[in-house]
This record gives structure tokens, sequence and C-alpha cells, in this order.
């Protein structure tokens, strides 16, 4: 995944940087709740993006619709499943790979909805929602991040 996302930004840049076009960048863990159908981001309750990132790690952030409400977090699945509030909606790969020791561990009813994965097509939308509000990146200092 290191060397697709150098990649995949240089490709963007450059094509940014030639047509003149704009450009705006996104962490995954937004990318995968513009990715979630509007009908649950218009409910307004906690939504929890969790990748997986292998070691026994997940890495996740917690929003109220389409606004974070905390910092991105690195913690062990077991010691994630205190921070879940009721009713929160979790999805992505580490979900997928955590789902059983989370419901053992948490305190709390919550719901999975059965995304592992951002939507191009959304991503695309949000951006030219940006774009469009002139919320752009600086093609100069754009920059993959990586959580290690």
């Amino acid at each position: 995944m290191f060397t697709s996302l150098r990649i995949g930004l240089a490709c963007a840049k450059g094509l940014a940087a030639v047509n003149k076009i704009s450009i705006k960048g996104f962490y995954t863990l937004d990318a995968l709740v513009f990715s979630l159908p509007q009908s649950i981001l218009d409910e307004k309750r906690t939504i929890i993006p969790v990748i997986d990132i292998r070691r026994d790690e997940i890495y996740f952030r917690i929003y109220q619709g389409l606004e974070p409400v905390s910092e991105p977090i690195i913690t062990k699945p077991d010691s994630f499943a205190q921070k879940i509030t009721k009713d929160a909606i979790l999805f992505g790969s580490g979900i997928n790979r955590y789902q059983d020791l989370i419901k053992i561990k948490a305190n709390v009813d919550f719901s999975v909805f059965p995304m592992t994965h951002p939507n191009p097509a959304a991503v695309a939308f949000h951006a030219l929602q940006c774009i469009n509000k002139n919320d752009i990146s600086d093609i100069e200092t754009l920059v993959p991040f990586y959580v290690r």
C-alpha cells in the first residue's frame, strides 16, 4: 500500500499541475465517512470508521455525521471497544477483522455497516464540493500520510 499510495498521489498531482486544475486530498478515515449512504449521515449518529493496520492494532476516528469529534487514534481492538458509544455505527476493515472481539469487550450496543473501503465516486463528489468552495490542497505540499 505504501507504493500504491505514493504512485496514486504523484499521478493525481501531475495531472492537476499539467492541466492547471485544483486538487483536494483526504485522509482515508474521512474518505470512508464520505462513502456512507446519505441516510446514515443524516441521522447524526456517532460514526466510527475503523482500519486494520496489522500488528493487532486498529486506526479509528469518531465522527458525528461528517464532523470529526476526536483525533485519529491507534489502539488495540479491546481498548477500542471501551470507547464505543451507544448506538454507534462502526465500519471498515478493522471491524471485519475484530468484530467478534469488539462485541465481547464493548459495554454498549452498536451497529456494523458492511463497508470496508472508500467509494471513489463519493470521494470525488466530496472533493468537487470542496474545490467549488475553494477548499483545495496545495500541490507542492500535499504528501501521503502514513500511520506507520
